[in-house]
């Protein structure tokens, strides 16, 4: 890939249908880049490895938390995100945005 990466990823975030965001290393660059996709768009699942210390503002979303390799309760994780994949393919899912509940009025805010 040529020219600016940060444009590209800025695109990307904003042009995907789907967008899946891996929080458990507190990776400041995942914080920024989720917080850019949630500005534009819906249709983001965060996942996170269980144990995992969430900041408040994303504890309270649905973040599906996975196991170590080999746990028999990933079988239940990749249900869930199968489930949550679906939903977003579909339009089935709700705002995962609060920038985007109160842009589009689905919220009481002021």
């Amino acid at each position: 890939m040529t020219g600016d990466i940060l444009k590209q990823i800025i695109n990307d975030l904003i042009v995907s249908e789907l967008v899946l965001a891996d929080l458990t290393d507190a990776n400041a660059n995942v914080y920024w880049e989720l917080g850019v996709r949630q500005s534009f768009r819906n249709g983001t699942i965060t996942i996170a490895e269980e144990g995992t210390k969430l900041p408040f503002d994303l504890s309270r979303k649905g973040t599906h938390f996975y196991y170590p390799e080999g746990d028999f309760r990933n079988n239940k994780f990749v249900e869930d995100l199968q489930e949550a994949i679906n939903k977003v393919s579909s339009n089935q899912c709700g705002p995962d945005s609060e920038i985007l509940e109160i842009l589009s009025g689905t919220r009481n805010t002021f």
